[in-house]
């Protein structure tokens, strides 16, 4: 709410600009002697990039975990750069867990420790 105005501002400059531009690249192709140069159609590609609360998304991931699909969670979790890498390390993690996995725990099977 409070950068709506400064939204407004950036979408009316972005006009501007962008009829400029589309003047700029005509003249250029005219200088250079392109045909059909009016006709041709010019498409700019413009992004802008918008204020994100990553707390407000991890709350909102924490409440739908019991709900919603590990691979949903993993591709919404604001603090994950590689969604497909965090179920890997998950199911590595489920696997690893139940101390089996390591070789040590396999010798000492019949529970005589001897610390």
């Amino acid at each position: 709410m409070l950068y709506s105005h400064l939204e407004l501002k950036a979408s009316m400059t972005e006009s501007y600009f962008r009829d400029s531009l589309n003047e700029l690249v005509r003249a250029i192709m005219q200088w250079l002697n392109i045909s059909d140069y009016e006709s041709r159609k010019i498409n700019q590609k413009w992004t802008r990039t918008a204020i994100h609360n990553s707390l407000e998304d991890a709350q909102v991931i924490s409440q739908v975990s019991n709900v919603s699909f590990d691979e949903a969670i993993a591709k919404a979790n604001p603090i994950v750069d590689d969604w497909q890498e965090e179920m890997k390390n998950r199911r590595d993690d489920e696997v690893n867990r139940d101390g089996y996995s390591n070789p040590d725990n396999l010798n000492n099977l019949n529970g005589n420790e001897d610390d």
